[in-house]
């Protein structure tokens, strides 16, 4: 029998998990329903993770390894201008406007930094997507064990002002790529932000390679939010996206097309008719076409911050 402290899953609340597992067990459950309803994840990150992990665990989201164990014949790769191993395929946005300039970071150190030979060099491709999704801009190189390597975009003549790029990076022989992902590095007007990526595909796609369903919490103030929306079409066929926000009753939505390879910044305070007050607002965003997703907040100093959302389905 499980105990009450066991059963706990989100303390902010007092949700208990054995309420969520018998929820996600109806036929008309509802993963919208169930963030805006609990408010988990809402005051502390640390239930969304939770949250996060008992919904992995229930769908059996995040399975490549078992299936790998499973089927060791079957290739695990997407196509885009040639084939490369998903989880060495990452991406993201970029801004080179508005006083802003992004760099990418490619650290290739052994994991841990031990002195062992368990890294090896890796080639690195980088495409540059402009917003209605031409590759603008390639740029290859090879990225040497021991080395940092700060790119910066806006070096480049053809880097558009804003878009988004596709970074791979394939080893020379076997062998780990460092011990940190790829980082970014979005310098501002007195102000700078650093995020790591992500798979692209993982971000991308849910179970059954279907576009990936994507939930986050964002605050209203005054009527505002603040906050901005960066979709990515991860597929080459123009796709249809529909942002909802909810919050008890509260219930408004904003739908637009995305071009092949495109992406596009939704301003929120400018799309969305009104906002509560004072609210937390579940933000969903549904698609035709597998999507990428960032959040992107600016603090009344001018500053700008930017998460990617969770991996949830």
């Amino acid at each position: 029998m499980v105990s009450k402290n066991q059963d706990i899953l989100c303390a902010c609340f007092d949700i208990k998990k054995s309420y969520v597992t018998n929820y996600l067990k109806r036929d008309d459950a509802n993963i919208e329903y169930l963030y805006s309803s609990t408010k988990i994840g809402s005051k502390c990150t640390a239930c969304l993770a939770d949250i996060d992990l008992l919904l992995s665990n229930t769908h059996d989201i995040d399975s490549v390894l078992d299936k790998r164990i499973k089927d060791s014949n079957e290739k695990f790769e997407i196509a885009y201008q040639g084939r490369h191993p998903d989880e060495r395929l990452d991406s993201g946005i970029f801004f080179n406007d508005n006083g802003m300039t992004t760099s990418i970071v490619l650290a290739n150190h052994n994991p841990l930094f031990r002195d062992t030979d368990e890294s090896v060099d890796h080639k690195y491709h980088i495409r540059l997507f402009s917003e209605n999704g031409q590759v603008t801009t390639n740029i290859k190189g090879l990225s040497k064990v021991g080395q940092t390597l700060t790119i910066n975009l806006i070096e480049y003549e053809k880097c558009p002002k804003r878009g988004w790029y596709l970074i791979s990076l394939l080893p020379l022989k076997p062998g780990f790529y460092g011990t940190l992902r790829p980082q970014i590095l979005v310098k501002g007007n007195n102000w700078a932000l650093t995020t790591h990526v992500q798979p692209h595909i993982h971000a991308s796609y849910g179970p059954g390679k279907l576009p990936r369903r994507s939930h986050m919490y964002i605050k209203s103030v005054e009527g505002k939010t603040n906050t901005s929306l960066s979709i990515i079409n991860a597929s080459n066929k123009q796709g249809d996206f529909t942002v909802e926000l909810s919050e008890d009753d509260y219930l408004e939505t904003y739908t637009n097309k995305i071009s092949p390879n495109g992406s596009v910044i939704v301003d929120l305070d400018k799309k969305i008719a009104c906002f509560p007050e004072d609210g937390v607002l579940l933000i969903a965003v549904r698609s035709s076409v597998p999507t990428r997703k960032h959040i992107i907040m600016e603090s009344e100093n001018g500053t700008i911050s930017m998460d990617h959302f969770p991996n949830t389905v």
